[in-house]
């Protein structure tokens, strides 16, 4: 199988300084694909700071996971593992650096591929956008997103249990996108017709040679 993956990141006009969306792509093997999208709180401090740090300390639980890969024989496996490792690290890097939480608000979306069985998993904590074999659909929390550093008090079962309702799992989809909720708000910079085609749709679906997109 040939997996074609595509990344976009740009600096929202609203930002004039720092972009504050972090994306990470990591292949495992030949077995998985891991993808990644943050988005830091504007209105948190350092807000491009937290969605790097997120991004980090999940690439960081990827290197770990790459050791005994396995021990992980389905999407769920590894998506309870980069999960568990990620918000104690994040709880750990907290306390070791003195962190206020409003330094640490990012969204997480997250996608995990399983090459063999083809079962993609897809998991946000807060907002965020995907697509699915064309379909966009936009998880919204009404600009409140329920960032992951809330709950960081909790033990991390207890929150795991809390936050699967944004969950998603797919048997053999032909493409994926996942996005944080700035795509939204793309606009083309020449002038619009009638027949454009929304820059989020371009981004997320157009691309119909990919098994898997990101942005």
């Amino acid at each position: 199988m040939r997996i074609h993956t595509y990344t976009l990141l740009r600096k929202g006009e609203g930002h004039p300084i720092f972009c504050e969306d972090y994306v990470l792509i990591q292949g495992l093997e030949e077995q998985w694909w891991v993808g990644a999208v943050m988005d830091g709180c504007s209105s948190g401090q350092d807000s491009h700071f937290a969605s790097a740090l997120m991004g980090k300390l999940l690439r960081r639980a990827l290197r770990r996971a790459r050791l005994d890969l396995e021990r992980f024989q389905t999407p769920d496996d590894l998506h309870y593992y980069l999960l568990e490792m990620l918000f104690k690290d994040l709880r750990q890097t907290q306390h070791v650096l003195n962190l206020d939480t409003l330094e640490l608000l990012s969204t997480l979306g997250l996608l995990i591929y399983h090459i063999p069985a083809q079962k993609a998993l897809l998991h946000f904590v807060g907002d965020g956008v995907m697509a699915v074999d064309g379909e966009i659909i936009e998880i919204d929390q009404q600009n409140q997103p329920d960032y992951m550093a809330y709950h960081l008090d909790l033990d991390f079962e207890d929150w795991y249990q809390e936050t699967g309702t944004q969950l998603y799992r797919f048997k053999a989809p032909r493409d994926l996108s996942i996005a944080t909720d700035g795509v939204m708000t793309f606009r083309s910079a020449q002038a619009e017709t009638t027949d454009a085609i929304h820059p989020a749709t371009y981004l997320l679906t157009d691309l119909a040679m990919a098994i898997w997109k990101t942005c």
